[in-house]
């Protein structure tokens, strides 16, 4: 009988062998590590082993290990086109190990036509947090079958490193990579982005449109108020609405009376302009309008 697949029948029923050290020897504490391999040379030979199963759990423990020597052979494994489990095991487990050899490889396996193979590259670039990565994360979300929610969060994590490439999505062909670009720098909430922002703000798709004045008023910067006074006589209501809620969060006098005429905008939401306006007046200007808001109905 094979001894690694022995080994291994062991190694996942990690229970039983603690309960039989813990009866036999009345162990206190389970030595760190117990039922782990760490030995990479045989793991790396286990990732050629007829048995998928050994295959698999090879990779995975190549990965728990976070050896540097352990990521060539994963590299490999990724680059396995006839066992496709075994390349999802190899992304992961590369994005365990945190080293930038595996970046240019993951990068390359987004490109999988095998959906669990670019998802646990997109997640392993998430982890591993390269630069280099994020312009081929946003590719990949130009296709609406492999798109999720969740992968605004894994391209959160990359921070403000992300910036610049993030930015540069905002000129993208596809609307669904600009929507999540300007999503993403409003979490970012970097000065950098406040130009390409304003410049959104006249974006053909209204989403982006929407996401930009959201952008702008978290980040708060006072060069957007004109930009977002004009975003106030936008086509779509949910633009216009965003407009007025961002020019009430960044608090700047200049937005006063353009707030005060969207009072007579007949769509627009009574108690959003209300909380636009209201945020005014904890300013001097806003305080001294008090009484002009209140003619208007507020």
């Amino acid at each position: 009988m094979n001894p690694l697949k022995v080994r291994r029948s062991w190694q996942l029923r990690p229970n039983l062998v603690v309960g039989i050290l813990l009866f036999s020897y009345g162990i206190a504490r389970v030595p760190a590590g117990l039922g782990q391999i760490d030995d990479v040379g045989q793991e790396t030979a286990a990732l050629k082993d007829a048995d998928p199963e050994v295959r698999w759990h090879a990779a995975e423990a190549l990965g728990r290990s976070k050896d540097p020597r352990a990521v060539d052979p994963l590299i490999a494994a990724l680059k396995d086109t006839g066992d496709t489990p075994l390349r999802g095991i190899a992304a992961k487990a590369l994005g365990e190990t945190k080293d930038p050899r595996a970046v240019e490889p993951l990068i390359e396996a987004l490109r999988s036509s095998e959906s669990v193979v670019c998802w646990e590259a997109f997640r392993a670039l998430g982890e591993i947090k390269d630069p280099r990565a994020v312009e081929p994360m946003l590719g990949i979300l130009k296709d609406p079958y492999r798109y999720a929610a969740f992968s605004v969060t894994v391209l959160e994590g990359f921070g403000t490193q992300a910036v610049e490439p993030v930015i540069a999505a905002l000129k993208d062909p596809s609307s669904r990579v600009r929507q999540t670009a300007v999503l993403l720098l409003g979490k970012f909430e970097d000065p950098r982005s406040v130009e390409p922002l304003n410049a959104a703000l006249q974006d053909p798709d209204r989403l982006v449109r929407i996401g930009a004045t959201e952008a702008l008023g978290k980040i708060k910067d006072p060069s957007a108020v004109v930009p977002l006074v004009a975003a106030l006589k936008d086509k779509d209501l949910s633009v216009r609405f965003g407009a007025a809620k961002a020019l009430g969060q960044i608090k700047d006098a200049r937005a006063v009376d353009p707030l005060i005429a969207a009072l007579n905008d007949p769509a627009f939401p009574t108690s959003g302009r209300s909380r636009s306006l209201g945020r005014h007046r904890r300013s001097t200007r806003g305080r001294a309008l008090d009484s002009r808001i209140e003619k208007q109905g507020f």
